[in-house]
């Protein structure tokens, strides 16, 4: 893998997800806020051995996020378990220099920029920053998408891109749901960001190749045109 990122100049950001990998039975399970130490446990190494593989392919950063939180988890447990488990990553990528970008999920315990913000105050490190997804933006906040990339400049590490609708989580092609892309790629020559944009269509993969091309001529055309609207 680091061969050929290096053969195609190619720069990646490691993903954390494990859909069914660390529980089979159980989709994102555990989490860092799982009602269950060993199972928390297993998610922070999981984090960890990412964090191994992201230095080795000089990754631009790891993305993770909380998880949801079990109804047998109380809200004031929950943040005690996820501050804990992010101050002792953010330890542990000191070693890599490897900067951890949390992702604020719809759904999951902490789903907004707000509450973003209140677990990077309390973890308290400089490697802790953030993935902004533009489609979870537009559900989760009251300004646009463009206003939250300018707000959040100096924390953002990783951008996720995909078209949504309101009220549905739904990672769509782009054309198919309703952001207006034009201020998201003025905000972005705004703030001079060099990172990724990472095309997320996570029910696309099975036909990867031609989503991403697409995928890319429409962004193309968005950042060459400077197109106001989608």
């Amino acid at each position: 893998m680091e061969r050929s990122l290096n053969q195609y100049s190619l720069s990646c950001v490691i993903e954390t997800g494990a859909r069914f990998l660390l529980n089979p039975r159980h989709k994102h399970e555990p989490t860092l806020i799982s009602n269950d130490a060993e199972g928390r446990k297993t998610r922070l190494n999981f984090l960890k051995r990412a964090l191994n593989i992201a230095s080795r392919l000089n990754a631009e950063a790891l993305s993770f996020w909380s998880g949801k939180k079990q109804d047998t988890v109380d809200d004031r447990t929950a943040w005690k378990w996820l501050i804990s488990g992010c101050r002792e990553l953010s330890n542990y990528a000191e070693k890599f220099k490897v900067p951890l970008a949390f992702e604020p999920e719809p759904g999951m315990f902490i789903d907004n920029l707000s509450q973003f913000k209140k677990l990077k105050q309390k973890v308290g490190h400089e490697l802790f920053c953030l993935t902004l997804d533009v489609g979870h933006a537009f559900l989760t906040e009251k300004i646009p998408a463009g206003e939250c990339i300018r707000k959040f400049r100096k924390e953002i590490k990783n951008i996720h891109f995909e078209d949504m609708k309101k009220q549905a989580h739904q990672h769509l092609l782009f054309g198919e749901g309703k952001i207006h892309f034009g201020d998201t790629f003025k905000s972005l020559k705004v703030i001079s960001y060099k990172g990724l944009l990472n095309v997320e269509l996570i029910r696309h993969s099975h036909d990867a190749a031609n989503v991403a091309k697409q995928a890319y001529q429409h962004l193309r055309y968005l950042e060459c045109t400077k197109a106001p609207g989608r």
